[in-house]
């Protein structure tokens, strides 16, 4: 089966951390294809900028802010979609953030907020949403990590790694859980994304660091390059439609072939 250009058309679509980065470009692609969509960010002023971008696909959108660190926001944000839709067909769970380093030197407040925001954040979403998950027989995408299932020195980032192992756990057992229900669980986990936030991080290396980084994509990805994020967004985009009808508990590797080196 493929995807025709209407294939979204008028289904209804959330997705979290949605204001920048891999979120927003799953959000455009998502509009592009007739969705309706609900983008949730903790920053008003960053969920009004990507509604206005996303205006000039003439769906409907949505907009929310909550800090996906805090059990008790999502689960009023859930609350608040509960109001006006229900019944959902499409759930990202694409909130988080990546810190790496020495495990010894991180907080214990860091590996708290790690865990809230990259773990707790997709179950408390999931759950909390599941009266109209299971009306819309919705196919949930979840986002992993290319770093849950291939360990490298180079970056050390143990808390990160853990939660990200996590939700690849967790879509397999849930796909097995609401398989019932005919909803479809899938994880994308995707290796290194130049989004903006990247492209900072990468220009406030230092020149030692940088071409560290440069020579770890060089010798652990085969196609010799960053992704983008309208590479995870087509991902996405084949998770959420009809042409995965029959795809559950898949953890879809978008890496350029890093998780096999």
């Amino acid at each position: 089966m493929t995807i025709s250009a209407n294939d979204l058309k008028d289904k209804r679509a959330i997705i979290t951390g949605a204001s920048e980065g891999l979120g927003f470009a799953i959000a455009n692609l998502f509009c592009k294809m007739g969705a309706d969509v609900f983008i949730i960010s903790r920053s008003q002023e960053k969920i009004d900028a990507a509604a206005n971008k996303l205006q000039s696909h003439n769906t409907n959108i949505h907009t929310l802010t909550a800090d996906m660190s805090d059990s008790k926001q999502i689960q009023h944000t859930s609350q608040q979609i509960l109001n006006k839709w229900d019944h959902i067909d499409i759930l990202v769970n694409n909130a988080g953030y990546a810190q790496f380093g020495p495990f010894e030197e991180i907080s214990i407040s860091d590996i708290q907020y790690l865990i809230n925001l990259n773990l707790m954040s997709t179950i408390v979403t999931t759950q909390s949403l599941m009266p109209a998950l299971i009306k819309g027989k919705a196919s949930i995408i979840n986002l992993s990590s290319y770093y849950a299932h291939r360990i490298t020195p180079f970056r050390p980032g143990a808390i990160y790694t853990m939660c990200k192992a996590g939700v690849s756990a967790l879509t397999k057992s849930l796909a097995t859980e609401l398989g019932p229900h005919h909803i479809r669980v899938n994880a994308i986990a995707p290796g290194m994304v130049e989004t903006d936030h990247m492209k900072q991080r990468m220009q406030a290396l230092s020149p030692v660091a940088h071409n560290k980084t440069m020579d770890f994509i060089g010798e652990y990805y085969p196609l010799q390059r960053m992704g983008t994020p309208e590479e995870i967004a087509n991902a996405a985009l084949y998770l959420a439609s009809n042409a995965s009808s029959w795809t559950t508990g898949l953890i879809m590797h978008v890496d350029g072939g890093a998780a096999n080196t």
